[in-house]
């Protein structure tokens, strides 16, 4: 269809990358008002009349130092009566924006007589009726836009109003023509009771009804979500291909091997996953396996059982974790673990001295580092591995796409294990994690016991306090979480030593404090862990370095100041970091009291005021991950959940992966049945789709690099 002429308004849309009249009408509506007879307007709806100008007035507000303050006022009227419109505009003295707003829509500087369309938010006083302005366009002799219709309510860049847009799009609309090439082939259409693409593409920008609307949306995000299925079922089957990969089959029980070394039995779940493990690990294709499990879980053990297979069959395996303080727990529990099987462990990181380092290189080089334990290190230029055979990444959603690859290419087609203790929804999984089998490990180990999470405003943080100090006196250990600061590093590490110091000082001086932040070395991070487990220290001062791969089951107390200030999932992991031991444990969370969780927002309340809440008030109501997984989902959306653009994955315009499981669901099993029949998408009836997919497969392999 070509590119958009180039106006000065089309220039801006690029910004949201509408490039061509294709961008553009994939460019959806993000809301719809409807069209109203004046005398039908509700108060408080927004809303749009088509009308016809009246008189207009121009009154100056306020002035001040080189601006004034101007409010215009339309009178318009249909056969059912008359409103005023109004708007307001801050307008400079002189210069080219004031220019701009005499010449904008906002100055409703209409002829009268003219026939326009103008939208916004109805208040009605008595039998007087004003629209605060939101939009406005001029409307030809021949349009007709009856009560009723669904207004479309684009999403736009400064620059740029809904009477420029619409207008385009309603003539690329009529220029379609009637035999419109579809991607979906027609027999897909017919079996999932599906429109047509040019039917879609009508009823989306202006549906005739609600029924209608939600019948294009449902086709376009069909589309979508198959778009990426597709994708995800070409990948699978590549890295699925017979004899590809590295056969490597147990050398005895895995699991009594296992048993006979700790101090437990294992857990049903771990046991079902260790032998989904181990199948994959039998086969001669390379195993891309994601094992989510809860805080807890014991996945832990899972990556021994897959390290010991490796290393039955003469192979090396290499473990990568986000941060040195999780390589280091990771390196402790697993060379504790497998010394008694004769297994060398060794520990790679960036803060290793020179020579250190060199020596761990050359251990790696010859073989006999058989388990490497490291962080980006791992993949750092110079790291040269004799026979590596299995690959696990834990925390996965904290490494880009990239990371996971490079470490992947550093042996010949490896086995890979990707772990994660913050569960992923089962929508996203079906998306970002579509190409890999996934094992969810859903039973805690015996001995786990619930904590209690409990809210308390700022004013009562010195009862948080005393229940600490109860705690530690009865013989437990405490954490305080330091409120998060998003801007540094630093600036979070000076915050945690400012806390530290007053809680040591003037909150608990009878008790001993420690303090731990990422800006530590690691040396002096392992040495206040240690001291903490040990129980030389009664409360440890953390930023959320805690977060993940710390455990002393010792400590009952979670504490987490300005709890506004995390993220759902951040909490839940700092939550999991007690209810480790036999006692009762508890995560008490503290902010400001605008933040109670059962208060009543006022109108108008700033989004982020309810996000928290909603944050707050999911945490203090459950407890398994996968639900709070689900909500985290439903309130920050998949592109911030575990960094979807990082795949290459697009941001989906319509489909809403939290909301739209049926058809994701349709759509994935259609999209296996098209490559299980059609590879590559080369017959013709699959050829548009199959373009669309091999653009989404560059944009994947180039994130992947």
């Amino acid at each position: 269809m070509g590119r958009l002429k180039r106006a000065g308004w089309v220039k801006k849309l690029g910004k949201l990358g509408v490039e061509t009249n294709w961008d553009l009408l994939y460019h959806f509506p993000r809301d719809y008002a409807p069209v109203r007879r004046i005398a039908d307007l509700a108060d408080g709806e927004r809303a749009a009349v088509a009308c016809e100008a009246g008189e207009r007035e121009e009154t100056l507000v306020r002035q001040g130092r080189g601006f004034r303050l101007i409010r215009y006022a339309l009178r318009v009227s249909d056969d059912s009566g008359e409103a005023w419109v109004a708007s307001f505009a801050r307008v400079p003295r002189r210069g080219q924006r004031s220019k701009a707003i005499a010449g904008s829509p906002l100055a409703l500087n209409y002829p009268e007589g003219k026939r326009l369309l103008i939208e916004g938010t109805v208040r009605r006083t008595g039998g007087l009726i004003e629209m605060q302005f939101s939009g406005a366009e001029r409307l030809g002799e021949e349009e007709e836009l009856a009560p009723g219709t669904l207004l479309p309510i684009y999403p736009l860049t400064d620059g740029v109003y809904q009477g420029q847009v619409r207008p385009v799009v309603r003539r690329l609309l009529r220029e379609l023509p009637e035999e419109l090439p579809d991607p979906l082939p027609g027999r897909l259409r017919k079996r999932h009771k599906l429109a047509g693409l040019r039917e879609a593409l009508g009823s989306i920008h202006w549906p005739r009804s609600e029924e209608a609307r939600e019948a294009a949306r449902r086709r376009l995000a069909f589309e979508e979500f198959l778009t990426v299925q597709v994708a995800v079922a070409q990948r699978k089957r590549e890295m699925q291909e017979p004899g590809s990969g590295i056969s490597m089959r147990p050398r005895g029980d895995v699991v009594a091997e296992l048993e006979e070394v700790l101090p437990f039995r294992l857990t049903r779940a771990q046991q079902r996953v260790i032998a989904e493990v181990a199948g994959d690990m039998a086969a001669d294709t390379p195993m891309h396996r994601l094992i989510q499990g809860d805080v807890g879980s014991g996945k832990t053990v899972v990556a021994a059982g897959a390290l010991m297979i490796a290393r039955g069959n003469g192979y090396q395996a290499a473990v990568m974790a986000p941060t040195e303080l999780l390589a280091e727990q990771h390196y402790l529990v697993l060379s504790r673990m497998l010394a008694p099987l004769g297994v060398e462990v060794v520990l790679l990181t960036g803060s290793l001295r020179a020579g250190e380092r060199g020596r761990v290189y050359e251990r790696i080089a010859d073989g006999r580092a058989q388990v490497v334990l490291g962080t980006h290190a791992l993949i750092q230029e110079g790291v040269e591995f004799d026979r590596l055979g299995l690959v696990i990444v834990d925390e996965q959603h904290r490494f880009g796409v990239r990371q996971r690859a490079d470490l992947w290419t550093k042996g010949a087609r490896p086995d890979m294990l990707v772990m994660t203790a913050t569960p992923i929804p089962r929508t996203l999984a079906m998306t970002v994690y579509g190409d890999l089998e996934i094992s969810i490990l859903d039973e805690m180990p015996p001995g786990r016991r619930p904590v209690k999470t409990s809210w308390l405003p700022l004013e009562r943080q010195k009862e948080a306090y005393e229940f600490v100090r109860r705690e530690v006196g009865e013989g437990r250990q405490a954490y305080v979480v330091c409120p998060l600061i998003e801007e540094s590093e630093k600036l979070q590490a000076e915050a945690a030593t400012a806390l530290s110091e007053e809680l040591q000082e003037q909150v608990f001086p009878e008790l001993r404090v420690g303090l731990l932040h990422g800006g530590m070395g690691v040396s002096d991070k392992d040495g206040v862990m240690e001291m903490f487990r040990r129980g030389e220290t009664d409360v440890l001062c953390a930023t959320t370095v805690v977060e993940v791969g710390v455990d002393v089951p010792n400590a009952t107390v979670m504490l987490v100041l300005n709890v506004e200030r995390f993220g759902l999932a951040q909490l839940h992991q700092l939550r999991g970091r007690v209810g480790r031991g036999a006692h009762e444990s508890h995560c008490i969370l503290v902010s400001d009291r605008r933040y109670e969780p059962s208060g009543k927002l006022a109108p108008g309340a700033e989004e982020s005021l309810g996000q928290a809440r909603r944050r707050i008030t999911v945490l203090l109501e459950e407890s398994d991950g996968f639900a709070i997984a689900d909500q985290d989902l439903l309130l920050r959306g998949p592109g911030e959940f575990y960094g979807t653009r990082q795949h290459g994955l697009p941001d989906f315009r319509l489909a809403q992966v939290a909301r739209d499981v049926g058809i994701l669901e349709e759509a994935r099993e259609a999209a296996f049945e098209m490559v299980g029949q059609d590879p590559m998408l080369e017959r013709e009836e699959n050829a548009g789709l199959g373009a669309r997919v091999s653009a989404l497969r560059a944009r994947m392999a180039k994130a992947v690099g």
